[in-house]
Order: C-alpha cells, then structure tokens, then sequence
C-alpha cells in the first residue's frame, strides 16, 4: 500500500510478543488518521465559508435545502404540474447579506494573516440594515 500499514493481526500479533509496536508503523498510522481528519475537516470548512460568503446561518441553508427537496419529491411523486419545470426558490430578502467579500471582511476583518496570530484586534462596527426610504 502507500504507507505499508502492516494488518491489524499482524500489529497484534507483535505487539503480544515484544509488547511494543514498530515506532514507524506508529507514525504511519497517526499520519493517516491526522491525513483523514484534515479531508473532514476541510469539507466543514469549505460549507461554513460558503456560507459567510452567502450571509446565511447553517439552520437558514437547512430549511432552504429542505423546501427544495420537498419541492423535489412532489415533483417526483407527481404532485404537481408536468409542465412545472423549475425549483421555484423561496425569495427571502436576507438584510444582513453585503456580497461575498463584504461578508468575508465582516466575519474576518480586512487582514487575514492576522486569523493565525493570538493578536487583539479591532472589532468591525456593526452591520446596520440600510432601509431603503422612498422619496416623493
């Protein structure tokens, strides 16, 4: 294989007789574990950026993702109209999303080599909802 991982028997067995196992195949092992934690992690990551990016909360994409499939599965079961295409997205004006980047720098700041360091920062103001008033 690609880090020659001897099988769990194999590990078992010597472990029986010296009472010890190989360093290497120690490290080798805790390398894989760590290698699989970041590919999981990294999926956590990459949806809760997305989300920042979007400016919606994990529960707000929840119930979007479920209004779709339930709009879905009536479609599949035959509930609605052949001639019903499209997934209608529900059209919710969300006040606190500011574009993409303007999320990121909200949740971020605007230097984001300063995310790896333990410094103090100084916070964002706050996001204030701009209504839009009508003039006559």
């Amino acid at each position: 294989g690609i880090l020659d991982i001897p099988y769990p028997s194999t590990m078992w067995e010597q472990y029986k007789k010296t009472g010890t196992i190989d360093h290497d195949v120690v490290i080798k092992i805790v390398f894989l574990l760590l290698f699989l934690t970041f590919i999981v992690l990294s999926g956590f990551l990459w949806s809760h950026l997305c989300y920042v990016k979007m400016g919606v909360t994990t529960v707000e994409r929840v119930v979007l993702l479920d209004s779709l499939y339930s709009k879905a599965l009536r479609r599949a079961q035959g509930l609605t109209n052949e001639s019903d295409t499209q997934i209608d997205l529900p059209h919710v004006v969300n006040p606190f999303d500011q574009g993409p980047k303007k999320n990121l720098i909200q949740i971020f700041g605007r230097n984001w080599l300063l995310l790896l360091l333990p410094v103090p920062v100084k916070l964002p103001p706050p996001y204030v909802v701009q209504l839009e008033t009508k003039r006559e």
